[in-house]
């Protein structure tokens, strides 16, 4: 099936070389030698309507001189017919005619001699008030103008309909019609007079009707050579019979080296890895790819190597994100607090990749509720390991019985000394708020700032000056505090929020985020934060989540 196969395409191949090189050529010499031979009849053509066309308006001129003549002397030959008419004298026949005569001076036109019956050549001419007419027979007069048999000689009136002709088989539907001077014809102009009757209209001084000399297409096929396709299909098909043969062995030759890279090929197909392409002095550029196919095995061998490490790594990254994802799972809370008034949305949308956002909630006695959140520097499970070490310090210090100034302290300074060498760091946003006097204290470690959205549409962003958690130690912390009202939201979020980007690199922003705040203001904490995030998705749409989505929402009622 093999040699079948390369056979089969190596014979296409010497089959496309031949036509290209050798076939198409030839056709297109073909066209040439036709163009060439046609281009000769036509000149040839064109020159005998031309001499012929020039020499019948010179015989016609002397022919009509010599009429003339007569018609002064008043004589006439005996297969003439001769005519007088005066002016007030009227005749049944060729009124317009003489009209013309009349006003003219003289006039030639073909008509019927009412004498005899025939469609004869009229010559009228006047003399003061008298017109003299001779009439001649139609075909005698046409074949004076015929001195090449090949050509066919008609009479045309204005109208173009056909008077008088030696043509007896000519189909006008296919005639082309020239005038003098005769033009230079284009290869396309040329090529469309085939299989045409080609025709000269010579316009006569003095006559009604136009003298016209024409070939067919049958005498001018006559004309041409007309064997130049006929030989050269002679020739195409010896060339193929011959060359048939040495194309057969050729090719049969040619397979060998198309057969031996084929079955290393095969063996690499199921795994055989150990056949390798010989080299053979007919292979020519199949030796060349042999060669390569050959380093293909070798790179090949390679890369299943590297694909096995690859795997492995994979695995233990695999294994990595499994431990990143539980160690996220483990900086949220379990539970959320409940306490009277006060009612608490969250939500928490992971990136493929693992991050370092999270949010804390707990109660630090009966009356005051500690929230927080925050993002890690990095990403992967090293973030994760961060965000679990400040989320720790920052629980155990701020359920002591301290202040929350001296929580944030501790729990940097302990944090810094932990993460100096790495560059590391976790912004935060922290608060205790005490739920009766519906007073919020809060600083802000280099986070987004906390929306609080009162009850009538306005927005105030709530932060403080201060730097991430782990970048410095820290003699101090600025604190905040401001008496919340019932109705107000207060809003905590990460950068996966206003960072959220679309197809066009648009991003959500702070503006998308205060109108959609501001005009869902009304609904419950956890249906709030359902339909922002639904709303950030719908905005990015296909484009990958590159960070965590963490929100926050507590509403004073």
């Amino acid at each position: 099936m093999a040699k079948k196969k390369f056979y089969g395409s190596l014979a296409r191949r010497i089959l496309v070389i031949c036509l290209t090189l050798i076939i198409i050529p030839l056709i297109f010499y073909s066209v040439l030698i036709w163009d060439r031979d046609w281009r000769i009849k036509l000149d040839t053509i064109f020159s005998e309507l031309r001499i012929i066309g020039d020499s019948s308006l010179e015989i016609y001129e002397e022919w009509l001189e010599i009429k003339e003549l007569q018609l002064e002397n008043k004589s006439a030959k005996d297969n003439e017919t001769y005519f007088v008419f005066s002016r007030e004298g009227k005749a049944d026949f060729f009124q317009k005619e003489l009209d013309t005569a009349f006003s003219e001076g003289i006039v030639v036109f073909v008509g019927l001699n009412p004498n005899n019956n025939k469609e004869e050549i009229f010559v009228f001419k006047r003399f003061g008030d008298e017109l003299r007419g001779l009439s001649v027979d139609g075909l005698t007069w046409i074949n004076l103008f015929v001195p090449n048999p090949q050509f066919d000689v008609s009479i045309r009136d204005k109208s173009g309909a056909f008077v008088l002709s030696t043509a007896k088989h000519f189909d006008h539907s296919q005639e082309v019609i020239f005038h003098l001077p005769l033009p230079d014809l284009s290869f396309k102009q040329a090529f469309a007079l085939r299989n045409k009757h080609l025709s000269l209209r010579v316009p006569l001084p003095n006559a009604l009707f136009d003298f016209q000399i024409e070939i067919s297409r049958e005498q001018i096929k006559q004309l041409e050579g007309g064997n130049v396709f006929k030989r050269l299909g002679e020739f195409m098909i010896l060339l193929i019979v011959i060359g048939g043969i040495g194309a057969w062995r050729l090719i049969h030759r040619m397979a060998r080296p198309y057969d031996q890279l084929e079955h290393v090929m095969d063996a690499v197909e199921v795994k055989d890895y150990n056949r390798r392409y010989q080299h053979d002095r007919f292979g020519f550029e199949i030796n060349t790819l042999g060669m390569k196919f050959n380093e293909m095995i070798e790179v090949l061998l390679r890369n299943i190597e590297e694909a096995k490490t690859e795997r492995v790594k994979a695995e233990l990254l695999l294994k990595e994100l499994q431990i990143g994802q539980a160690v996220q799972k483990e900086l949220l809370p379990k539970e959320i607090p409940q306490f009277s008034g006060l009612r608490i949305g969250h939500g928490f949308v992971p990136a493929k990749e693992v991050g370092g956002d999270f949010y804390d909630l707990f109660v630090k006695d009966k009356n005051q509720l500690m929230l927080a959140i925050a993002d890690a520097s990095d990403k992967g499970i090293s973030a994760c390991l961060y965000s679990l070490i400040a989320r720790s310090l920052l629980r155990g210090f701020t359920q002591k019985e301290q202040t929350l100034s001296d929580a944030i302290l501790q729990t940097n300074n302990l944090f810094y000394r932990d993460v100096q060498t790495t560059n590391n760091f976790v912004t935060a946003w922290v608060g205790y708020y005490q739920v009766e006097e519906q007073m919020l204290t809060y600083t802000s470690a280099g986070h987004y700032p906390a929306l609080l959205v009162h009850p009538n549409g306005q927005i105030e962003e709530l932060t403080t000056a201060g730097i991430a958690l782990g970048v410095s130690i820290l003699q101090e912390v600025q604190m905040r505090s401001i008496q919340l009202t019932l109705g107000s939201i207060l809003l905590l979020y990460t950068d996966g929020v206003v960072e959220a980007h679309n197809e066009k690199g648009e991003l959500f922003g702070k503006s998308r985020l205060f109108d959609f705040v501001i005009s869902h203001r009304t609904l419950e904490p956890q249906q709030l934060i359902d339909q922002l995030i639904a709303e950030v998705g719908q905005f990015a749409k296909q484009i990958a989540q590159h960070d965590d989505l963490t929100v926050l929402c507590l509403r004073n009622s």
